[in-house]
């Protein structure tokens, strides 16, 4: 069915095209953190993340063990946990002037 709008639409996207310049430096797949804290972690890190929120590992009192919910040693889930922390907290303060310098992954 023909929707009058999607012309005017057209003629909008149009008009703002023809003042942008558009260069493709790459083409790739997309990456759904991309954009967002998110980002800023690994598979993994995410996976133990929302796990933690999940089943009331910051609850207090402790709900849960992440290790046995992930499936592995508590110091592998120690680790995953305490970067994915640290990678977000850098991320969310260098949204305020740069709060903190630059994060080394060790």
């Amino acid at each position: 069915m023909f929707d009058p709008r999607s012309i005017a639409i057209q003629d909008s996207i149009q008009d703002v095209l023809a003042d942008v310049d558009v260069t493709i430096n790459e083409i790739g797949s997309y990456d759904r953190h991309g954009g967002t804290d998110a980002g800023a972690l690994t598979d993994r890190q995410l996976v133990a993340v929302e796990t933690a929120l999940s089943i009331g590992y910051y609850a207090v009192p402790r709900e849960a063990s992440l290790a046995d919910a992930l499936d592995c040693a508590e110091s592998t889930a120690s680790v995953l946990l305490r970067r994915a922390e640290r990678d977000l907290f850098a991320r969310v303060l260098d949204r305020y002037d740069g709060a903190i310098g630059p994060v080394e992954t060790p």
